[in-house]
């Protein structure tokens, strides 16, 4: 079986540099991201051939077409893709910000974005799915052409 190609999103801390630690130990690559790549020591076992450590903020668009098309052009293919980055808040919600709330909104929105670029490259996604993204990115005041907002 030939190794399979992750691309694994929040890497540089957590569950994200475990896997990757685990998918190059079992002889699997990694495209492995964070916000800053720089940072991030490969693990043991990694080369240039089977580990590409990638810049990617999950809140840019143009930073995840960027880091899937190097990581298509590295490896040829991504068999595995993982959504571990994210963005957490918590406290009493009338103790936040607006500013806050809005960060954590137009972060999930931008987390169904790239779910939505993922799964675009393999198959269509649904009209539900893509209705609720353009409500979330006309609350985060991004432009939508999506008819039912």
């Amino acid at each position: 079986m030939s190794p399979r190609v992750f691309f694994i999103t929040g890497t540089s801390t957590g569950f994200g540099q475990e896997l990757t630690k685990i998918a190059i130990s079992k002889g699997d690559k990694v495209a492995a991201t964070a916000r800053n790549s720089s940072k991030l020591e490969g693990p043991e076992g990694a080369t240039k051939e089977n580990y590409l450590p990638l810049d990617l903020d999950v809140t840019k668009k143009e930073q995840i077409d960027s880091a899937f098309d190097s990581a298509f052009k590295h490896f040829g293919r991504i068999d595995v893709v993982v959504n571990n980055a994210g963005y957490g808040l918590s406290g009493e919600f009338e103790s936040l910000s607006e500013k806050q709330i809005r960060t954590q909104v137009c972060s999930k929105a931008a987390e169904n974005d790239r779910q939505t670029l993922t799964s675009s490259r393999w198959r269509s996604t649904s009209s539900a799915s893509s209705t609720a993204l353009a409500r979330q990115w006309r609350l985060c005041g991004r432009r939508t052409r999506h008819p039912a907002v």
